[in-house]
């Protein structure tokens, strides 16, 4: 799991990303904020070039700023990224576009989780708002996929998508649990974790 929260690990991503790919290691990227800086975008455009990525997830800003070159790419989603039911043709073609050119399936991940392999698409209704409200929670779900796509190797858009559906589905538990005792986001945090576990 590379993660471009760590952006002065680049070196290191890239030797273990190489090396992985020799072993025919899954190799999994979140691009956080992919497009602020024109540091993160050349460390974007180094990764996509010089390794094979199995899964690649970010949340809108992110994907746009792969698939399209754009900048942006923030941490948080600007509304107009935001995925839902109204511009949901728009993710799913972003997803499509970033995996065909990259070879990797794509997880977008927002109000409608999207993953795409380029030919195959699916569409994941599933978690809670207060996801989006935790720093983090999008590092843990690519976590995860590293884990179930290393399950998995063979099946890497059915590994993603049960990787999604997992996290999904801990936010759901997650989030009952902070109904039920009344608590916030640091609580939820914690549940969410505990959840996973």
């Amino acid at each position: 799991v590379l993660n471009l929260g760590a952006i002065g690990d680049v070196e290191a991503m890239l030797l273990a990303g190489k090396r992985a790919n020799q072993l025919g290691i899954p190799v999994v990227l979140d691009p956080v904020a992919a497009g602020v800086t024109s540091l993160r975008r050349e460390a974007c455009r180094r990764l996509l070039a010089e390794l094979r990525f199995t899964v690649i997830r970010g949340n809108a800003s992110e994907i746009r700023a792969l698939a399209l070159g754009a900048e942006g790419g923030s941490v948080d989603v600007s509304a107009g990224d935001a995925v839902t039911e109204e511009n949901l043709s728009r993710g799913v073609e972003l997803c499509r576009r970033l995996a065909e050119s990259t070879g990797a399936v794509t997880a977008l991940s927002g109000q409608v989780d999207i993953l795409s392999d380029g030919t195959q698409t699916v569409l994941i209704r599933g978690g809670v708002p207060t996801m989006s409200r935790v720093t983090g929670s999008g590092c843990m779900l690519t976590a995860l996929l590293g884990a179930f796509c290393g399950a998995n190797p063979e099946r890497p858009l059915a590994a993603a998508a049960a990787a999604v559906a997992t996290m999904d589905l801990a936010g759901e538990r997650a989030e009952a649990r902070r109904l039920q005792n009344g608590t916030g986001n640091a609580t939820f945090r914690t549940d969410l974790i505990d959840a996973v576990f």
